[in-house]
């Protein structure tokens, strides 16, 4: 059986992808929900943002990339503008993990659902710690498996500006 992180530092990277190229996508996306005249006037924003603060905004962000030798450009931001600035509570909020289909809600069950949970959590804990949980697969490519080694162990510290991640695993 193969562990956890196994492929992780051997996936490849995700360079930046051009600003043509992201620009391309947007309008393509836009395509679908505008009507004619908003789609030619979308387009010519798009053209004026790729030729003056689009271009500059673009290099920065490459500079900054290639400063801090990050393989994935969009892990930094994601971390910090989704999970990190954000000042509102993860678990409620955000929180993808629930065991509700394993106990249906009855009157007075409330004991018996916190148990199973508490139970459900700890076996995933455990598989994560042993590096047995499963790899995820697009088709027949590994994905990372990352943001596993945050699941558990982890919270946000708190600053003026931004939380700090502070991660104690093995």
């Amino acid at each position: 059986m193969k562990k956890t992180f196994e492929y992780d530092d051997k996936l490849p990277s995700l360079p930046l992808p051009t600003l043509e190229h992201t620009l391309e996508r947007y309008l393509d996306s836009v395509r679908a929900v505008v009507n004619d005249d908003e789609y030619v006037r979308t387009k010519k924003i798009v053209e004026q943002f790729a030729k003056g603060i689009g271009r500059e905004l673009h290099e920065q962000l490459k500079a900054d990339i290639e400063k801090h030798q990050e393989r994935n450009w969009l892990t930094k931001w994601w971390d910090e503008e989704i999970y990190l600035k954000w000042r509102l509570p993860i678990a409620p909020t955000i929180n993808m993990m629930g065991f509700s289909c394993l106990l249906p809600p009855k009157v007075d069950s409330q004991l018996t659902r916190a148990c199973i949970h508490i139970y459900a959590c700890a076996l995933v804990f455990e598989t994560i710690y042993e590096e047995r949980y499963p790899i995820s697969y697009r088709g027949k490519y590994p994905l990372t498996m990352y943001q596993f080694k945050h699941f558990f162990n982890t919270c946000r510290i708190p600053h003026k500006e931004c939380y700090e991640l502070l991660s104690i695993s093995k």
